[in-house]
């Protein structure tokens, strides 16, 4: 009796072959969708902040003020009252501060009241008709109706800052600031942890396609925790020489955008 052989019934290496070939193009792939998704996140967040410069300009122009800070708001915007929890300012050309205390840095604690000037940039702008995306009428802070929330999972804050003498890396003048913390409040200050608004290569991808791609100078600026965990200081801590701790994935670095000075 003959013992029938049977064909080995394996994968050839030319079958292998095509199998990763395929495999590969699909993980290409997937990587490029994510690249795309990426830029289109950052590409969204710069249109955002230059949108809010150009009605800041706008309004000033018609206005001869700082909206949140204009005096007469009640007077001249449509539909600024308190059924829309409009209020007016104090006038004195500084966004939320005071001539005694106007020295706040740019990452500080921000003022987030309804009532509060840095609100009130907000809303002043968006009854002007100069913003969209916000609810004119809304009496409680929240991303997406108070404030612009981004694309990238933060949002805007507005205030007036100075530059200090040291090396702590702030804009003056009236700025935005991008942070998760829609009560505006600096919590940045714990490394390793998702608390500011985005990661450092976030941070250096904005920076670079709208300035200079350095953390601690231009016109827009970014700082994290001892400002060498994320962004902040160049060749510190986590950073690099431009400031930015580009392997560093988790929120670790705020943003500052300068408006006006």
């Amino acid at each position: 009796m003959k013992l029938k052989i049977m064909p080995d019934s394996g994968f050839t290496l030319v079958e292998l072959s095509i199998v990763m070939i395929i495999i590969g193009l699909l993980i290409g792939g997937i990587l490029k969708g994510q690249e795309l998704v990426s830029n289109a996140k950052i590409a969204t967040l710069v249109s955002q902040a230059k949108q809010v410069t150009a009605a800041y300009n706008t309004f000033y122009d018609s206005y001869n003020a700082v909206p949140g800070d204009i005096a007469y708001a009640t007077t001249m915007i449509a539909n600024c009252n308190a059924a829309s929890f409009c209020s007016n300012g104090s006038g004195n050309n500084l966004l939320g501060e005071t001539a005694a205390d106007w020295e706040r840095q740019g990452w500080e604690d921000i003022a987030s009241a309804i009532d509060s000037e840095n609100t009130q940039f907000w809303k002043h702008l968006a009854l002007a008709d100069l913003i969209g995306g916000l609810n004119p009428g809304a009496g409680v802070i929240e991303w997406g109706k108070t404030h612009p929330y981004t694309s990238l999972e933060a949002g805007f804050h507005a205030r007036n800052s100075r530059a200090p003498s040291s090396v702590h890396g702030s804009l003056s003048g009236l700025i935005l600031v991008l942070r998760n913390d829609i009560t505006g409040n600096w919590k940045c200050d714990n490394p390793g942890r998702d608390n500011c608004a985005i990661s450092g290569d976030y941070a250096y991808r904005i920076d670079a396609k709208m300035d200079d791609g350095y953390a601690f100078s231009g016109i827009i600026q970014s700082i994290s925790s001892n400002w060498g965990n994320g962004c902040g200081l160049a060749n510190h801590e986590l950073n690099g020489p431009d400031g930015y701790a580009h392997n560093v994935s988790t929120r670790s670095c705020d943003m500052m955008f300068k408006v006006a000075n």
